[in-house]
Formats: C-alpha cells, sequence, structure tokens
C-alpha cells in the first residue's frame, strides 16, 4: 500500500469529478449524519459495495458537507463503471477525469453547465431546514422537496441564471425542500395544507434569526405554489427569481418530465431521490388529509378540487352556496 493522499477539503458547491483512482486506503466508517439522506436511500452503501467488489482498497472519503460527501484516490488503478456510466455519490457524479494527479495534488474541475445536479447548499439554516425536512416529512414527500431544487437548478441554469449572482440558492432550497411541510402533522393545521406550510416556513425563519425579506419570499412562493402564479411574467419580474425558478422546479417534478430537463439529468436525481409513487403518492398525502379535516379544502383549492374529483359523494361548497349563505341575499 502506498501512503494515504492527504485530506482536503473540496469546494462542495461543484460536483467533485474523478475515476481513474488509484486506491489508497479502505473506506472508513461514515456517520450517517454526513449524508442523511444518499445514506437513507442506500445509494452510498451501493457504491462502496461495487467498489469493494470491483478493487482491492477504495479511497477514503476527504470532504464533507452536511448533505454532500467526495471520494478521491490517487492516478492509476480504474475502479469499474456502474451500468448507469456514472456513479453518483451523494450529490457526486464520478466520471471521467482523475481527482489527483500522482503526487496526491488535487485536480478538482468544475462544471460549465448544470447538466447532472449540483450539490445541495450547505449553510446553517439550508442544514437545518433539511434537519426539519427529513425528520417530519414522508419519504415520498421529502424526495419530491429536494428533486424540486435540483430540478429548479437544471432550469435556471437554462435561463441562463447562475447561482448567488442572478438569484439566491439558499432562499430557493428554502422554498423547495419547505413547500409541502403543511403536508407533515407538525404544520398541519385548519388552512390549506400550502397557507399551514408557508406560516410554519416564516415561523422556522423567524425562529431562525430571519426577519428581512427572505421570509416574504418563501412566504409567498409556498402559499402559491400550486396557484399558477408564478407563470405571470410581472410576477417574475416583481418577485425574486428563487421564486419562480423553485415552483418550475416542484412543477416539473410533478407534472412534467424527463424531456423538460438535460438528457440523463432525471435518471441520475432519481438515483439519488427515488420517485416513491412520485405525484400518485403526493395527491394520496393531500386527498388524506383534507377527507380528515375538510376545512382544508377550499373550493378551487388543490386540496379541495382533489376531494371534489374523487369523493363527488361528499358535500362541496360550490360559488353558488357561498352565495347563497350570504348575508346580502343578492
Amino acid at each position: 500500500m502506498g501512503s494515504k493522499v492527504p485530506p482536503i477539503t473540496p469546494n462542495l458547491r461543484r460536483p467533485v469529478v474523478c475515476t481513474n483512482a488509484e486506491l489508497t486506503g479502505r473506506v472508513t466508517d461514515i456517520p450517517p449524519r454526513q449524508a442523511p439522506i444518499a445514506a437513507r436511500n442506500l445509494l452510498f452503501t451501493e457504491l462502496l459495495d461495487h467498489a469493494h467488489r470491483d478493487t482491492d482498497d477504495f479511497a477514503g472519503v476527504v470532504g464533507f458537507s452536511p448533505t454532500s460527501f467526495a471520494l478521491c484516490g490517487r492516478v492509476g488503478q480504474r475502479i469499474r463503471r456502474s451500468a448507469h456510466d456514472d456513479w453518483i455519490c451523494g450529490q457526486y457524479v464520478l466520471v471521467d477525469i482523475p481527482v489527483f494527479s500522482q503526487t496526491g495534488h488535487s485536480r478538482i474541475h468544475s462544471l460549465e453547465e448544470t447538466t447532472v445536479p449540483q450539490p445541495l447548499p450547505s449553510t446553517p439554516l439550508a442544514d437545518k431546514a433539511i434537519e426539519l425536512a427529513t425528520r417530519t416529512l414522508k419519504p415520498h414527500l421529502l424526495n419530491h422537496s429536494v428533486r424540486g431544487f435540483l430540478f429548479g437548478q437544471a432550469v435556471a441554469s437554462r435561463e441562463g441564471l447562475r447561482p448567488d449572482t442572478d438569484y439566491d440558492e439558499e432562499t430557493m432550497f428554502l422554498i423547495c425542500v419547505l413547500h409541502d411541510i403543511g403536508l407533515a402533522e407538525i404544520a398541519n393545521g385548519d388552512q390549506p395544507f400550502e397557507i399551514d406550510g408557508a406560516d410554519y416556513a416564516a415561523q422556522f425563519l423567524e425562529d431562525n434569526g430571519v426577519t428581512d425579506t427572505r421570509v416574504d419570499t418563501v412566504w409567498d412562493a409556498i402559499a402559491s405554489h400550486t396557484s399558477g402564479f408564478t407563470d405571470s411574467p410581472v410576477y417574475r419580474r416583481r418577485r425574486p427569481a428563487a421564486s419562480w425558478i423553485a415552483v418550475e422546479g416542484i412543477g416539473i417534478d410533478v407534472g412534467g418530465g424527463p424531456s423538460d430537463l438535460p438528457s440523463g439529468y432525471a435518471d441520475q436525481v432519481h438515483a439519488t431521490y427515488p420517485r416513491l409513487g412520485g405525484t400518485r403518492a403526493l395527491t394520496t398525502s393531500i386527498e388524506t388529509q383534507a377527507l380528515a379535516n375538510p376545512r382544508k379544502a377550499w373550493p378551487a383549492t388543490l386540496a379541495g378540487e382533489i376531494v371534489h374529483q374523487r369523493h363527488p359523494e361528499l358535500p362541496y361548497m360550490t360559488w353558488d352556496s357561498i352565495i347563497e349563505a350570504s348575508g346580502w341575499q343578492d
């Protein structure tokens, strides 16, 4: 065995790209908190299993963020490629560019375009938000929320918008990861799930010291994410770009498809964040909550329409019934 490659801390805002790794050490135990979502979906385990089968040794983990990690080794032996041609490790894609030269110096590359999923933001606020979502949302809702963010990244890239230059990536992430928190029991009140969720997200931000316009941006986007408001050119001109980017990414995950994204992008996202029933599972969550509390299913809301279409035998408040109940007797 050669000497171990010295640990480094890569730029975790970009994917670490590598293969041709001459392996220098056994993988050590990785605390689950270092990559909670990837660990939950067993992708990291699968990657390690491939590596141990195909090589004698495997490189150590050298860079961490709360939701991401990077693998590396020295140039030399090749790790056999998976059936999907590229391995995905957390939010990092392994492709044919070596990370280390023979001297062990870092050769980390950034990709020019978002044609592969980028790392999740790692800020104190983003970390608390993903912890909250992981703890309170059902797995299919959590995965949907993160996919919305990753698809939003592709939307922004398509529009030529750069993170933290043309839009606030942390705010976009907060919108996406918390947009369905109203479907979690922790935020389940008597309002439509979008508004309960927006209220809870705003309180979460305020409890964590955010008192500026980001609270308004997050509330607006979550409360209206099923309304179609973000398609308005005036909305897009007058609201922060993070709002409509987030909602468009979420919308692609619900009613779009792979053709709305770069070739192969959806497959890479789904490898880490599988659909687990996708939009049908999401719809069932909305339906179940609304059936338990009809006050959450106002007319013309998404929950109201789902209940009305799936349960036509149930009483349904119509516009005419609202007029009839009015004290004006019009």
